[in-house]
């Protein structure tokens, strides 16, 4: 079994080739929890306007009384 270098260690081909395979699972997986922390702040910030949105068509309709729902039936 041959031997490669790793960080000033010799190690084998398979541990290497094993590392190097566990670091591109790492960085994927890194890669992964950054585009669901970038969805998760984006759908936040969507559900955070929805939220502003509702509250001011029910200020709205409350501070009218009502009318501009009772306008449309």
């Amino acid at each position: 079994m041959s031997k490669t270098p790793y960080h000033g260690k010799e190690i084998s081909a398979d541990t290497y080739a094993a590392l190097t395979r566990h670091q591109f699972n790492l960085e994927s997986l890194g890669e992964r929890l950054q585009r669901i922390k970038n969805t998760t702040a984006a759908m936040k910030d969507k559900w955070r306007r929805g939220d502003e949105a509702m509250r001011d068509f029910t200020a709205e309709t409350s501070s009218d009384g009502g009318s501009s729902m009772d306008a449309g039936h």
